[in-house]
């Protein structure tokens, strides 16, 4: 609309009135004509460049573009420390250790962390990774279980934030994009980063992802740095933590061997801008990590294990490098309602005529690994063993049984929580569990589970 159309409506409006009408033609009119016109086309104006706020192509305003980056899920690359090597060296007549993620403080008053952990014998010299870090530690406790519970970190913990560790009830969750691959019982959370320039993380709803329960402690281990910064080498480190059990100082001496440099700030506003709009296309994972195990489960039914490898994991799982590896995808996988050979032609089937894949598949046979439990334990009065018996066995081939579709390793601690977590309702009063063949690292090709048939399950009374 231009000043002309707005002035011959202003005009037609004031035809209406006998009063105003016979000012239509003077100056006085003329001039208010174009001041309305005037404001009207500054605010056109000012609502056509605020509707193109909402597009991240269009968008100029930092929190208008981080808001279309946190709808897309993307988070911006964070501030990476400044790095370098130190030399420690045990003063001692004895044995010295330091877990890994010690602390120490610089002359620069900054603190530094040792990457790995540490083992010196008497009068021994190592050499160890150091970064410019400060491992800070927040506590949450959930009064109120609910979907999406989400934690948001103040604005200057954000911008010092290298890296966000999560344990739940002191067990480890797992970073995920989206909550992809994501089922009802899997421990990950999402990192998501708000317009207001805060990052935050989000647990599911019990569908996407596992929802803390009333009671969980959240333990969120916060990497802090203040990115660019510089130590020279021959520099003392001081450790903070300096006293050992026996209240004696640690005698371990720490020295920086090569300047600690090369820190960086985080993502700058056009490089979150592009990055987030394909971001959605790679997601975090390689092709192979992720995409061929979604798209597989979501055109065959009834798989209860699958692996998909690479050239790498071949080559480490045969023992051997082998040209017919490039550009190989192996895929091994279990269904407890189709045979081996119906399963291995379902699967290679989709996979034709789809040019995008340009990869070789192998479907690779599977090798089974049975482990068995020895569970032994008393019960209350009144409750009959044999009932217990029953129930656990009932559970275990539920978890962790041959049809159970287990998304994590199983190690014998996750057992004993199976079963603690019923000990309770059904009048257990103490137990033990022993595992036989249970393995902690499995090849890629193998389908851990457990024979309950070979398992010992007895209650008694105390």
């Amino acid at each position: 609309m231009n000043k002309e159309q707005i002035k011959q409506d202003f005009e037609n409006l004031l035809k209406q009135s006998d009063w105003w009408q016979r000012f239509i033609g003077s100056q006085f009119v003329a001039y208010i004509a174009l001041f309305v016109a005037q404001i009207i086309e500054r605010v056109a104006q000012a609502s056509e460049r605020t509707l193109q706020e909402s597009f991240l192509t269009l968008a100029t305003r930092r929190s208008s573009i981080l808001a279309g980056a946190e709808g897309a899920g993307y988070v911006g690359r964070k501030i990476a420390p400044s790095s370098g090597t130190a030399i420690l060296k045990n003063t001692g007549p004895f044995r010295e250790t330091l877990p890994a993620l010690t602390q120490a403080l610089g002359p620069n008053q900054l603190r530094y962390t040792i990457m790995d952990s540490v083992e010196l014998q008497a009068n021994e010299t190592r050499e160890y990774l150091v970064k410019q870090l400060e491992i800070s530690k927040m506590r949450h406790v959930v009064t109120d279980e609910k979907n999406w519970l989400s934690i948001l970190f103040p604005n200057d913990i954000t911008e010092q934030i290298h890296n966000v560790v999560i344990r739940v009830n002191g067990e480890l969750w797992k970073h995920s994009f989206k909550f992809r691959n994501c089922g009802p019982e899997t421990k990950a959370y999402m990192e998501y980063y708000k317009a207001s320039d805060q990052l935050g993380v989000r647990f599911g709803n019990n569908i996407t992802g596992k929802a803390p329960k009333e009671g969980d402690v959240i333990e969120v281990e916060l990497w802090l740095t203040v990115g660019d910064s510089t130590l020279l080498n021959d520099q003392p480190l001081e450790l903070i933590d300096s006293e050992g059990f026996d209240g004696q100082k640690i005698p371990i001496e720490v020295k920086t061997k090569t300047a600690i440099v090369g820190g960086a700030g985080g993502e700058d506003i056009e490089s979150i801008r592009n990055s987030a709009l394909y971001s959605t296309v790679y997601d975090d994972q390689l092709s192979w990590d992720a995409d061929y195990s979604t798209f597989i489960t979501n055109n065959v039914a009834g798989i209860v294990w699958m692996s998909v490898w690479g050239e790498k994991a071949q080559e480490k799982l045969t023992g051997k490098a082998d040209l017919k590896n490039i550009n190989t995808i192996f895929i091994s996988a279990y269904s407890d309602i189709k045979t081996d050979d119906a399963l291995k032609a379902e699967i290679l089937e989709i996979f034709k005529g789809r040019e995008g894949y340009n990869e070789n598949y192998i479907f690779s046979p599977r090798r089974d690994h049975k482990y068995t439990v020895e569970v032994t334990g008393s019960v209350l009065n009144g409750i009959n063993p044999t009932d217990v018996e029953k129930a656990i066995s009932a559970m275990l081939a539920k978890r962790f049984g041959r049809s159970a579709k287990q998304s994590e390793q199983v190690y014998k601690n996750t057992i004993w929580k199976s079963i603690e977590s019923e000990s309770i309702p059904l009048g257990i009063e103490q137990f033990e569990v022993k595992c036989i063949g249970l393995v902690n690292e499995i090849p890629v090709d193998t389908y851990q589970f457990l024979d309950l048939e070979n398992s010992t399950i007895r209650f008694n009374y105390n």
